[in-house]
Formats: structure tokens, C-alpha cells, sequence
């Protein structure tokens, strides 16, 4: 018995050895369950206080959010959702978004764009929507929407945020709204301006025709400068306003830019030598084809040069080039003048931009020349920027514009100007016929037209000048626009039903302005249309001489 145990000892010392290591194993296991278990127990905690970190800010934002799934069906909303959509949490929850709130969201765009989201993960910013509810009213909401990508655990899925943009709607179409009265009212000031200007130059044109004394001479020389400058005024201020909004058309001809700058150099040159200054204008024998509207052009460089008189002081030197660098014609105005500083170089092509030099005048215009030219050399692909070395330095504005190369450039004597024809210089009385309801202005233009030498019947409005133009038969007609009861445009088409054109030339004479004026002018049947006051040489000859296409002498 005693040996049978001693084996059994040796038997079972290795069973005694094998369960010791078992149970060491078994208790290393479960230290490391205890571990796991409270690392899980830490995770799980940490993912709690996550889940209620999130849900916190979730629930304080207030912006509305919603999270969708792929069907966009609404898993969860905010408080914001329900408060300031009108939606309940327990009908929104559960439910496709387009089917909540009466299918207020069933909107085919919408759909679109967040199918995008998912499929593409494109996001989606700030799509407006405008949508009336039962106790906020209309309302602009602004939609942003991002893909929440999914793992293995979880498909993708979708937060879409609800951003009430009905205060910045209201602003910008307030802002709109604002823009377009500013415009109606920049319109309706030039118009009206340009009736007492109207009124002003036709009293002064008819003094100075009267061979008055030297002194009333000079008088009456002042009083048309500065009635010029205010009609300038008028111009630029209209411009501006038209260009930036886009009405302004370019009639684009083959031009020789040297012949262009010549004119209008020509043109300044007597009020430059007034001042005394030293003027020097180097241009290039060759001609330099471009391809624009040479009133604009012209306007481009006497704008520039004016710019140069007015901030020169009287004796200062002003330099004009022209010159073509490849395909770039290149004009430059420099003037030894009072000079920018860095702060207005950057600013001296904005609207009503003043000079803070203090050797500015404070008389010096509207500040709109400058973007003037800005905007009409940017309608002509070109460009313009300016320098200075500093106050009492001078400025020099460079003007670059694309040129023709010699072998593009079309024969000039195809494209003809869209101005008025040049009629013959023997000139003839006539009936005229004017219409203005300005009582002022349409005596002052009747006074006018009788210096002249011709017949004169006035009247104010447009039955009235079908009545008398029965009698009188006119062979010219002066029409104001702005006529009560029937406007000058349809005057012009009922006159033109009766008087054939070789019978009746009409002129068009308004304080509108623009090529879309021009245009309906000239399909109602007038055959010129000229802004106040007129040139009066043009003018002139319109009212005596025979028209290009008559036939038939009248007389």
C-alpha cells in the first residue's frame, strides 16, 4: 500500500504542478479581465459623457439640425428644430424629411442637392430657400449640409442646418431696393439739371451772337465755361451710374488711336495755353489701330488731360505719348503737378474719390473722371494705372490698350460712325415744329431756331403737336421725351404715319441719355437723337440743311 501511494504521489506531483500553473494562468486572466473590464467601464463612461458633451451642444445651438440617413429619413433633431421650424420633435423623428409638415420640404431641388451630399459627398452652403409659416410668416432659411461618414458599425449619414437668413434678405433687398431708388434718383437729377443748363446755354449762345462789347464778351465767356462744366458734371455722373449698371454699349469701329488723341489734344490745347502750361505730346508717325468707340476713347484721353490741368498749377509742364508695343497701345499722361500719396494711389480710380493732398484744390470736381475712364477703358479690354513719387512729385496715368496687328486691320471706309450725317453746308428757313412741356426750355429753343431764321410753332404736349402739325406742316420737328398724356416717343410714331421721313426730319431733344434712348428714338422715327441742351452747331445744321437721301427741293 505504502509503495502503491508513494507512486500515486509521483503521479499526481505532476497533475498538482500543471494545475498550479492552471490556476496562475487563470488568475493572470483574470487580472486582466479586471483590466479590460475597467478599461471598458472607463470607455463606456468616457463615451457617455461624450454622447452627453455632444448632446449638449447640439441642444444649445440654435440653429436647427437635423441628422438624416441615407434615405433621408430624420434620425434626430435639435430643440432649435422643433421651436423655430414648427415642428414637433415626435413628427419629425422617424419620418422623411420631405413628408414632415405637410410636405412643406418636398421640394424636387432640395432632394437633389442632398442626394449630392451623400452619393458625392458634396457639400451644400447656404441654399436659400423662401417658405411661409403659420406664426413667423415668410421666411428665408438658409440650407448647409455635410456628409458624416460611416464605419462598419454604421452606415453614412447627414447633419443639415437650418440658418434663418430672412434679416439679411430684407438687407439686401433693402440694399437693392436703395441701389435702384439712387439710381432712379441720379436719372431723374440729370434730367432735370439739364433743363435749367438747357435754358442757360441757349440765353447765353443767343448774347454772344449779339457782337456784345469786350467786357460783357468776357462775361458771357465765363458764363459758358462753367455752364460747361456743370454739364460735364451731368455727363460723368450719369456715365458712372449707366456703366456700372451695365447700359452702356461700345460702338466698336477700326480707329487710329493717333488720329483720336490728336483731336482731343487739339481740342484742350486752347484751354491749356490759358493756363500756361508747357505742353508736350509726342505721337507716332505710323498710325495705332485699335478697335472701340472713339467718343469714349476721346473721352478716355481729355479726361486725363483735364485731370493733369486741373492738379498742375498754372506754368507746370504736362506730357501726352502714344506709342504701340506689340500687340498694346500705350498712352501716357504725366504732369509735373501736385502729386498722390500711396494711401490715394489706391483708391484715385473709385467713384467720388477725393485727393487728401493737402495742395488739392477743394474745387476739383466730382472725383468721377478718373473711374470714368476706368470703366470705359475695362469695356474696352484695357486697362489704366497710376503712379507718383509722392506729394509736389507729379502723377503719371498710363492707359494700355490691345491693338491690331497692320495685317487684321480692316478697311476704315467700310465701318462709318452711327453719329448723325453731315449734311451739306447751304442751309435753308423751314417750318419747325417744337415740342417741349418745359415752358422755360421750349421758349429758349424756340428762340433759338427763329435767330436762325426759321418758322417757329411751339406747343407742350403731344395732341397739341398733332393738331397744329396738321396746319402747319413742319418740316422739322424738335420732340422732348417727357410730354404729359402722350409721351415723345409715341408722338413721333403718330407724326411719322402722317409725315413720311423726306417730309418731316425729327430730332429727338431730351435730357435722357444712352444708347438704349438712342435706340428707341430711332425705332419710333426720329431720326437723330440729341441730349440738352445740344450742340448748337450741329443743331444748326440739322434744322437747314436738306437730308442726305431727299430728292426733291421743297421750297
Amino acid at each position: 500500500m505504502n509503495e502503491e501511494l508513494e507512486t500515486s504521489k509521483e503521479e499526481l506531483r505532476p497533475t498538482n504542478e500543471e494545475l498550479t500553473t492552471t490556476i496562475e494562468e487563470l488568475r493572470n486572466r483574470i487580472v486582466e479581465l479586471a483590466a479590460i473590464n475597467a478599461e471598458l467601464d472607463r470607455t463606456r463612461i468616457a463615451s457617455e459623457k461624450a454622447r452627453s458633451y455632444a448632446d449638449i451642444i447640439i441642444e444649445t445651438i440654435r440653429e436647427p439640425l437635423a441628422v438624416l440617413d441615407g434615405g433621408l429619413r430624420i434620425l434626430r433633431v435639435n430643440s432649435a428644430f422643433s421651436q423655430n421650424l414648427e415642428i414637433a420633435r415626435e413628427d419629425a423623428e422617424g419620418r422623411l424629411l420631405h413628408e414632415i409638415d405637410g410636405g412643406r420640404w418636398n421640394i424636387p431641388a432640395l432632394r437633389q442637392r442632398l442626394g449630392a451630399v451623400l452619393s458625392r459627398a458634396q457639400p451644400l452652403e447656404d441654399w436659400e430657400v423662401a417658405l411661409d409659416f403659420d406664426r413667423q410668416g415668410r421666411r428665408v432659411l438658409s440650407l448647409s449640409a455635410r456628409m458624416i461618414p460611416g464605419d462598419s458599425d454604421r452606415t453614412d449619414l447627414m447633419l443639415l442646418e437650418f440658418v434663418d437668413a430672412t434679416a439679411h434678405a430684407n438687407v439686401t433687398a433693402g440694399l437693392l431696393a436703395d441701389g435702384e431708388r439712387k439710381d432712379q434718383f441720379i436719372a431723374l437729377l440729370g434730367h432735370e439739371l439739364r433743363h435749367p443748363l438747357t435754358a442757360i446755354t441757349h440765353a447765353n449762345y443767343l448774347l454772344k451772337r449779339s457782337n456784345p462789347d469786350p467786357t460783357a464778351a468776357k462775361l458771357l465767356e465765363t458764363i459758358d465755361t462753367q455752364t460747361q462744366i456743370l454739364l460735364r458734371f451731368v455727363n460723368e455722373l450719369l456715365d458712372v451710374e449707366r456703366i456700372g449698371r451695365g447700359l452702356v454699349e461700345i460702338q466698336r469701329e477700326h480707329l487710329d488711336l493717333v488720329a483720336v488723341a490728336r483731336h482731343a489734344i487739339d481740342t484742350l490745347k486752347p484751354r491749356i495755353e490759358e493756363r500756361g502750361h508747357a505742353l508736350s505730346v509726342v505721337l507716332p508717325a505710323a498710325p495705332v489701330h485699335v478697335r472701340g468707340d472713339s467718343g469714349r476713347l476721346s473721352q478716355v484721353i481729355a479726361n486725363l488731360a483735364e485731370n493733369a490741368m486741373k492738379f498742375t498749377e498754372p506754368g507746370g509742364q504736362i506730357a501726352i505719348t502714344l506709342e504701340q508695343r506689340g500687340d498694346v497701345a500705350v498712352l501716357r499722361v504725366r504732369d509735373s503737378g501736385i502729386g498722390m500719396a500711396a494711401e490715394d494711389l489706391k483708391r484715385v480710380f473709385e467713384p467720388f474719390t477725393k485727393a487728401r493732398n493737402p495742395l488739392a484744390s477743394a474745387s476739383s470736381g466730382l472725383g468721377l473722371g478718373l473711374s470714368l475712364v476706368r470703366q470705359i477703358l475695362l469695356l474696352h479690354r484695357g486697362g489704366i494705372t497710376a503712379t507718383s513719387d509722392g506729394l509736389a512729385m507729379g502723377s503719371e496715368f498710363v492707359v494700355t490698350l490691345p491693338a491690331l496687328a497692320a495685317d487684321t486691320v480692316a478697311d476704315s471706309s467700310s465701318e462709318r460712325p452711327t453719329g448723325p450725317p453731315s449734311p451739306p453746308a447751304t442751309l435753308r428757313t423751314r417750318r419747325v415744329l417744337i415740342v417741349d412741356d418745359h415752358e422755360e426750355v421750349g421758349k429758349s429753343v424756340a428762340r433759338i431756331v427763329r435767330a436762325w431764321g426759321h418758322e417757329v410753332a411751339l406747343v407742350r404736349d403731344g395732341p397739341s403737336a398733332l393738331s397744329i402739325a396738321e396746319r402747319f406742316q413742319p418740316e422739322r420737328a424738335i420732340v422732348d421725351l417727357s410730354l404729359p398724356g402722350m409721351s415723345g416717343i409715341e408722338l413721333a410714331r403718330r407724326l411719322r404715319e402722317v409725315f413720311p421721313p423726306r417730309q418731316l426730319y425729327m430730332i429727338a431733344l431730351t435730357g435722357y441719355a444712352g444708347a438704349d434712348i438712342s435706340a428707341a428714338c430711332l425705332a419710333a422715327g426720329f431720326d437723330v437723337h440729341l441730349v440738352k441742351p445740344g450742340q448748337m452747331a450741329l443743331l444748326e445744321t440739322l434744322l437747314g440743311a436738306e437730308r442726305p437721301d431727299s430728292e426733291t427741293d421743297s421750297r
